[in-house]
């Protein structure tokens, strides 16, 4: 597994409605390297009491607190279901995914099944300089655009990711409870009708802008219009782009990039105008392949 070093805060709130418990759990990962992070799903094991069996968030969460890094990949590809013990129904093609490159205040969510991660070595980042650079070339954008070459020991261009995850009925055993203090201070500051307090405000007196939704319809598609394609070359074109290994829901699980390193990318520097962008892949493009199970010290970790 990749070594990396991240600052971590594990902390739930919870709050029962009726008889649902709603536990949000939330991290910050500044990953050491560059490099990305590997595929992975959001999944907590049930090992003493229920073996091979498996609890996911309802909902997964990313906020980007940075304009660099590799991009989030996303694929249309849900954990196991608890009568696949072996996990094999994660074998073969996945024909779908998104990609989601960091942009400062951007969020994203997406279903808590989903595999996802950011192998940058496939889909790094792209530079937001190349990206914003002068328009005077006749070349298209997408020929302009540079993968960013960055020193995967850097001090500064790190990515920096705001992770939550909503679990219904469940809160993480490892998981802490938020203190009163800190929650306090991380409360929204809402618009208030106090005629009151803001009459008794003098010249000087710090103000603490309201909070206010800008979101008009949360039901509304996500406005993507354009998307990217990745095929298998010929044999005679070139060699495949190579093999990840990964633990997936403790399994080994090899991940096979059948396309040219090329193909992918080129897929993440179209992702990179866009900021985000679904993905089509042929068969063989991106194929998993079970393995062994996973000792019991050897974990994934959500990173991403």
């Amino acid at each position: 597994m990749m070594k990396r070093k991240m600052m971590k805060l594990v902390c739930t709130l919870m709050q029962t409605t009726g008889k649902l418990l709603v536990s949000l759990c939330f991290w910050l990962v500044i990953p050491v390297s560059n490099k990305g992070t590997r595929i992975l799903v959001c999944s907590r094991r049930l090992e003493e009491q229920l073996p091979n069996y498996t609890l996911h968030p309802r909902v997964a969460t990313v906020t980007y607190f940075s304009d660099t890094g590799v991009p989030t990949l996303i694929l249309d590809k849900r954990s196991p279901p608890p009568t696949d013990p072996g996990k094999t129904s994660l074998n073969g093609s996945i024909n779908k995914g998104w990609l989601s490159h960091p942009r400062f205040g951007k969020h994203i969510a997406f279903d808590g099944r989903y595999l996802h991660g950011g192998p940058g070595e496939f889909f790094p980042s792209v530079s937001k300089k190349t990206i914003e650079s002068d328009e005077e070339t006749n070349e298209p954008k997408a020929k302009r655009l540079k993968v960013e070459v960055v020193n995967p020991n850097a001090l500064v261009g790190k990515r920096v990711t705001f992770m939550v995850n909503i679990w219904l009925n469940h809160c993480p055993i490892e998981s802490e409870t938020l203190e009163d203090e800190l929650a306090e201070k991380m409360a929204t500051p809402w618009q208030e009708d106090d005629s009151d307090a803001k009459s008794n405000l003098k010249k000087g007196d710090p103000i603490t802008p309201p909070f206010e939704w800008n979101l008009k319809d949360a039901d509304a598609p996500d406005k993507l219009s354009k998307k990217a394609s990745i095929s298998v070359p010929p044999k005679e074109s070139g060699s495949p782009a190579g093999v990840e290994e990964v633990i997936i829901c403790n399994r080994h699980v090899d991940i096979l990039f059948g396309a040219s390193m090329e193909s992918y990318h080129n897929a993440s520097k179209m992702a990179a105008e866009e900021g985000s962008m679904p993905i089509e892949m042929e068969d063989g493009v991106f194929t998993l392949k079970v393995g062994k199970e996973a000792s019991s010290d050897e974990e994934e970790e959500d990173d991403t």
